[in-house]
């Protein structure tokens, strides 16, 4: 419980290293250094803003991707309603906790963390990996929406509908399909790699009933949802 986090307010006292170019203060006496961590505060990820760095935050949402850039580094993205964010994890963290990341995609999860930056983009780095709690309830990422309720005013939020498959097109990148509800229709876009990964991609045929969630976007005028992983797609 002594080892400082990204954020924390400390006091210290040591030994004093000048040289040329760095300045080191190493500590001798474990109780010369004092934390002050402050209480987490509840936001939603997409209020997060390049002026919270260093403020510690309370998030909830579900593990989207995880990946590692290269070696020594994991980036977990968690996404709630209002937008997505990674979780940083370097194996220093893992060290320090004790604990290794077992997060899965489609979990949904709490994390207390420091905001800190990547260039001007927030990003979450948690003082401990114990800050990074799964939860038995998932945590809803879209809202339910009416097909025609939607507007370009929508783009960028998270939405999930409901329709009848009115065509199927493939095209270069993939394939669209086009859900109708009655109250209007959107094109459903799939990415080759989502649409690959579907269990069973032919039941998206003309006249099957379909939820899907996905980013709200707009091309040449006309609406698009862009789901993100193969489970946002469902045949029902």
């Amino acid at each position: 419980g002594r080892v400082p986090a990204l954020g924390d307010q400390v006091e210290v006292a040591g030994t004093l290293r000048i040289r040329e170019d760095f300045l080191s203060l190493t500590v001798n006496v474990p109780e010369h250094l004092q934390i002050a961590r402050a209480e987490p505060v509840d936001h939603d990820v997409g209020t997060l803003v390049p002026a919270d760095q260093y403020k510690r935050v309370r998030v909830r949402g579900q593990v989207r991707e995880v990946r590692e850039p290269y070696p020594g580094l994991t980036l977990i993205t968690i996404r709630d309603r209002t937008g997505a964010i990674p979780l940083v994890v370097s194996d220093d963290l893992t060290a320090l906790s004790g604990l290794s990341p077992t997060l899965s995609v489609g979990q949904s999860v709490e994390v207390v963390a420091a905001v800190s930056l990547y260039g001007d983009t927030p990003q979450l780095v948690p003082a401990s990996l114990a800050d990074v709690v799964p939860l038995s309830q998932p945590v809803p990422i879209a809202v339910e929406r009416r097909i025609g309720d939607l507007t370009a005013a929508d783009g960028g939020q998270m939405a999930t509908v409901h329709g009848t498959v009115a065509e199927v097109e493939p095209f270069s990148s993939g394939v669209k399909v086009t859900l109708d509800d009655a109250t209007g229709d959107i094109v459903v876009l799939l990415w080759q790699s989502v649409y690959d990964a579907l269990p069973d991609p032919a039941a998206l045929a003309v006249g099957a009933q379909v939820q899907a969630q996905g980013e709200v976007s707009q091309y040449q005028g006309t609406l698009e949802l862009i789901p993100e992983l193969p489970q946002d797609v469902q045949t029902l």
